[in-house]
């Protein structure tokens, strides 16, 4: 199973002199992922061009990290 978060800033900013919110990616290019199983698979999903990697493993944050970010 693979759970996935992006996480989202919320701003405003003007547009043909209007003033709307808008929604961006927190990390552009990133999206986070806990992979139960096999991590490797994850590299065949669409739009997926590489793993944040440590040696020969995936690279992984603390679920408090990605809890602070929640926040």
């Amino acid at each position: 199973m693979v759970t996935v978060y992006l996480p989202t800033i919320r701003y405003r900013r003007r547009r043909k002199g209007r003033r709307v919110e808008v929604l961006s990616p927190l990390f552009p290019g990133y999206l986070f992922t806990r992979i139960e199983l096999q991590w490797r698979g994850v590299r065949l999903c669409p739009g997926v061009i590489k793993l944040v990697m440590s040696g020969d493993e995936s690279s992984h944050l603390p679920d408090e990290v990605i809890a602070e970010i929640l926040d």
